[in-house]
């Protein structure tokens, strides 16, 4: 079994939002997200299981992007994301599964969100995508 852990720290800047003052905006850059990755293969299965646990936004998505390139390079299989620990994303990391999604269907292979938390699933609901990536919140 191939395990292996990524991670984004609460510390390093990451990101500039908007703060009103006095006289006009200045930039907030204390905010941060954090994200740990866990990944493993199965080999019965054939399929990668990724676990992302925290938040996905604009500070941290390309951890993810880069944990589901790296385990499709290590080895080829399908990849079942396990979003039950994600308790939040952003539409950057969206565009992140959309594309995996999209080079996993190129080459043969499938990539399925499964048990994603409400938001998530409000948000896959609005894009259409639910239908894509989880065939399980179809069936309810």
């Amino acid at each position: 079994m191939i395990r292996s852990n990524w991670r984004s720290g609460k510390n390093k800047l990451i990101g500039r939002l908007f703060e009103k003052q006095p006289r006009g905006y200045s930039f907030r850059e204390d905010i941060s997200m954090t994200l740990e990755i866990q990944r493993s293969f199965n080999e019965q299965e054939e399929r990668w299981e990724i676990r992302p646990e925290g938040e996905v936004d604009i500070s941290n998505a390309p951890l993810l992007r880069s944990a589901l390139d790296e385990a499709f390079l290590e080895k080829q299989g399908d990849i079942l994301l396990r979003f039950d620990g994600l308790s939040y994303m952003d539409s950057t990391g969206l565009g992140v599964i959309i594309g995996a999604y999209g080079r996993m269907k190129d080459n043969g292979f499938t990539l399925t969100l499964h048990e994603p938390r409400e938001n998530i699933t409000k948000l896959l609901r609005i894009t259409g995508l639910d239908r894509l990536l989880c065939p399980e919140l179809c069936e309810s």
